[in-house]
């Protein structure tokens, strides 16, 4: 009997939450007695976080294909190297003067897409649902005749889907939600097609469930996050910086456009600290180091730090975004949007005697074993793509 083959179509670059999405879905899925393949139409990077999931072998992008396999486009970009040396790899230059005087390059990404799509069995879409190429890879599976499955990656805002979207968004097999949110918003606007959801669980969950429960007063936040308008890590740092105990320090992880505007607004402050963007394989200890996790974003589909701190028994504050509110229902931790009241739920847990701390730590943990494992989230995959 013939394999069934899988290709995941996906935004996949350096790092990122939807690396970690279309990484547990291919390790699921191949698992399986079955192939896949992960096509990016990102940039390719050799130290991809991706590789701690799946084989070298089983990655690649559209661009290094085009660069690869196209001679025009490949000596045209060797030129420009040699003319315009830069410390990056000729493929993420595909696109610049020289090479669309030469050949129409977003047609030959389309038909490398095409030729990937013809090859497959099965077509997995991980993206934002008003991602870049979203149309032409549904609509590419739709007339192969290829089923696809759609694993949407961010919080949907339903006013920004049009006619024209839901034209060929009707042409969907499955969509596969983060959050009852978005499938409840998703299912009203696109009634005929299957909707699931499905949320996600940690990478190294043994070494998660392994961090030992918090059972002491609270004077560690930390955020583990792309330092990006949508993060609102300024008012984080406006509302830490509203506590006046010396003895509490806030710790930030993740890079971004804003890393140096971030730090300009903290440097009166020395209890916060950037780190900047956090290895993969270090992201259980930095869980482990500290007491709370601070979600502040507006947009999210997850986000993946929410069931991370869940599994190590970290404390959370958060706004309501996301699939947060499915995950922690009557949680009294979330807070309205605002920084005042962001310091004042910082207060109320700097004022929770440790063995509340103990109580809730435990309490996360367990609706994280009972729910998020990865051998549910891994069962629910397979029911729906297998």
């Amino acid at each position: 009997m013939t394999k069934q083959q899988y290709l995941i179509i996906s935004p996949v670059n350096q790092y990122g939450g939807v690396n970690l999405d279309v990484g547990f879905i291919a390790k699921t899925v191949s698992q399986n007695d079955t192939e896949v393949f992960v096509l990016s139409h990102g940039k390719y990077f050799d130290d991809c976080s991706l590789f701690d999931m799946i084989p070298v072998s089983s990655y690649t992008s559209v661009d290094k294909v085009l660069y690869e396999n196209n001679t025009l486009i490949k000596l045209s970009l060797r030129l420009l190297g040699l003319l315009k040396p830069m410390p990056i790899p000729l493929h993420h230059r595909i696109k610049n003067l020289l090479t669309k005087s030469l050949s129409n390059i977003n047609k030959k990404r389309l038909e490398v897409l095409k030729q990937y799509v013809s090859e497959y069995d099965k077509i997995i879409l991980c993206s934002q649902l008003t991602g870049q190429w979203n149309e032409e890879i549904i609509q590419i599976a739709s007339q192969l005749k290829k089923p696809i499955y759609f694993r949407i990656t961010q919080q949907i805002n339903p006013e920004r889907i049009t006619e024209k979207q839901l034209f060929w968004l009707k042409e969907v097999s499955h969509f596969i939600h983060h959050s009852k949110q978005n499938l409840d918003i998703l299912a009203e606007i696109l009634p005929t097609n299957k909707h699931t959801c499905i949320d996600q669980c940690v990478m190294w969950e043994e070494d998660f469930l392994a961090i030992s429960p918090l059972k002491k007063s609270v004077s560690s936040f930390y955020s583990i996050s792309r330092l990006e308008h949508t993060k609102r890590i300024d008012k984080m740092i406006e509302a830490f910086n509203g506590l006046k105990n010396e003895g509490l320090s806030l710790h930030i992880y993740g890079d971004g456009s804003l890393k140096s505007k971030l730090e300009k607004l903290s440097l009166d402050n020395p209890r916060i600290r950037f780190y900047g963007a956090i290895a993969l394989k270090d992201i259980v200890k930095v869980h482990g180091q500290h007491d709370c996790l601070m979600i502040t974003s507006t947009i999210e589909g997850g986000p993946y730090t929410g069931v991370e701190a869940m599994a190590a028994g970290r404390l959370i504050i958060s706004s309501r975004v996301g699939a947060m509110e499915t995950r922690l229902p009557h949680y009294p931790f979330f807070y309205d949007g605002s920084v005042e009241d962001l310091r004042k739920k910082m207060l109320l847990l700097l004022n929770q005697e440790a063995v509340e701390n103990q109580k809730l730590s435990n309490q996360l943990r367990q609706r994280y074993t009972e729910n998020y494992s990865e051998a549910a989230i891994g069962k629910s995959y397979l029911e729906i793509l297998v």
